[in-house]
C-alpha cells in the first residue's frame, strides 16, 4: 500500500490545488484543526471554526462566489494576511447565516452575503459590531 501523505493547510496560503481537492472533507477538516492546534491557537469550537474556513476555502477554490473572490483580493491588497481574509470573509457568511435561521435576515441570504462581503472593512476584527446597511432593494 502507498504511503499517504498527510494532509497540510496552511491558512496564509490557498491549499494545494489537486491534493487538497481529493482529500474527503474530514481530511480538509481535520487538517485546518490542526493548522490551528500547531500555532497554539485556542478555539471554543475547533471543528466549527474549521467547517468556517473550509466553507470559505471552498468558495474560493470554485469560483462560485465572485464576490468572496473579489474580497479576498482586496482585504489582501488592504494589509491583511490570507488568514485574517478568511476569518474576515467567514465572519461575514456566518453571521449572515445565524441571522436567516433566527428569522432576522430580510431578503436572499445570497445577495445580503454578498452586499456586505463588498462593504467589510479591512479593520472588521476591531469592529465586531459593525453594523451592516442592509442590500438595496
Amino acid at each position: 500500500m502507498a504511503r499517504r501523505d498527510k494532509p497540510k493547510y496552511r491558512g496564509d496560503c490557498e491549499p494545494e490545488g489537486s491534493f487538497w481537492r481529493r482529500l474527503s472533507e474530514e481530511e480538509q477538516i481535520h487538517a485546518i484543526i490542526q493548522h490551528h492546534r500547531i500555532r497554539s491557537i485556542n478555539l471554543p469550537d475547533a471543528r466549527l471554526h474549521a467547517l468556517t474556513h473550509l466553507l470559505v476555502e471552498q468558495q474560493l477554490a470554485s469560483g462560485e462566489s465572485p464576490v468572496a473572490v473579489a474580497t479576498l483580493a482586496r482585504l489582501l491588497e488592504e494589509g491583511l494576511s490570507r488568514h485574517e481574509a478568511v476569518h474576515a470573509i467567514g465572519w461575514v457568511l456566518t453571521t449572515a447565516m445565524h441571522e436567516a435561521s433566527v428569522g432576522n435576515l430580510d431578503g436572499d441570504l445570497n445577495v445580503t452575503y454578498e452586499h456586505r462581503l463588498q462593504g467589510l472593512p479591512e479593520s472588521w476584527w476591531t469592529e465586531f459590531d459593525y453594523n451592516f446597511e442592509d442590500p438595496p432593494e
